[in-house]
């Protein structure tokens, strides 16, 4: 399910070939963006896709750690919820799609840009 998007993706936004590797996994570089990863799960007869990046925060920003987690909160209602992690100095923002959840290449870009945008509200 998730191949057939991640391949229309990947056309929209002018490579040829795109896919997932064993480990169910693919990234790339976006310009203006960043790294992108895609990550297919499976749990069972179950699939989601994660969709995440990770850019570097000021890791002398105590508050940082707050502030994440007060801007993934249910509270601030993202609509997808967003997903946040710290892993060494980067912060992790992340999408989770189940399969009918996500069913266009124009809708897995349009995520793309939807978390970029909040990576960019949480480093303001």
């Amino acid at each position: 399910m998730f191949e057939h998007i991640l391949q229309e993706f990947a056309q929209r936004i002018g490579i040829a070939e795109f896919a997932f590797s064993e480990q169910g996994i693919a990234g790339l570089e976006i310009q203006d963006v960043g790294m992108v990863f895609f990550e297919r799960q499976k749990q069972g007869s179950d699939e989601e896709l994660l969709v995440y990046m990770a850019k570097k925060y000021d890791t002398y920003d105590s508050m940082f750690p707050l502030k994440l987690l007060e801007f993934c909160s249910y509270e601030k209602a993202h609509v997808p919820p967003v997903y946040g992690s710290i892993a060494g100095d980067s912060c992790i923002l992340g999408l989770r799609f189940s399969p009918d959840g996500l069913v266009s290449g124009t809708e897995l870009e349009n995520a793309v840009y939807y978390l970029n945008d909040k990576f960019q509200q949480l480093m303001q």
